[in-house]
């Protein structure tokens, strides 16, 4: 298969590593059977996994960065409320540039779709206002989504609120 005729998807991953790390393993899955990959990361997620070798072997796959909006001392965890904020109020516009960039760049295939971490769900409407389908993929334990899906019943029985 060429290169122009390879799937292109777009990967968006909320920058904290229990969500990057799934987003990477089916990235590379995707790769392994003939997709080509742009992962975005925050500028600040791309440095620490540049620091920590985790990207050292990804040729085949490409990394482009958007500004997440805040300054260094505001990227511990202790402050994710900052960074949620942070990230709805900054990246969709740096975002939507980059896709743009990525439309228009003739090395790689045209884009097929955009797939973006459940937290990052403003993803949705950029790809709807660029035309390209978007998909939520959920990063979270098995354990996690079946909690998600048993609060109805938890209300229901009283248990929550606590």
């Amino acid at each position: 298969m060429g290169m122009k005729n390879r799937p292109h998807v777009v990967m968006l991953a909320f920058p904290a590593v229990g969500h990057v790390k799934p987003m990477m393993q089916f990235s590379k899955i995707l790769s392994a059977r003939g997709f080509y990959i742009t992962f975005i990361n925050t500028e600040y997620m791309q440095e620490k996994m540049l620091k920590s070798g985790s990207i050292q072997s990804m040729s085949d796959i490409s990394f482009e960065t958007i500004p997440d909006g805040l300054p260094p001392q505001h990227r511990r965890t202790s402050q994710i409320d900052q960074l949620c904020k942070s990230i709805t109020d900054n990246c969709p516009v740096h975002f939507e540039k980059l896709i743009d960039k990525l439309k228009s760049t003739a090395e790689v295939p045209p884009l097929s779709c955009i797939i973006y971490n459940g937290l990052m769900s403003w993803a949705q409407k950029s790809a709807k206002r660029l035309g390209i389908p978007g998909v939520y993929f959920w990063t979270a334990s098995a354990c996690g989504f079946n909690i998600y899906f048993s609060v109805p019943l938890l209300r229901e029985k009283g248990y929550i609120p606590l």
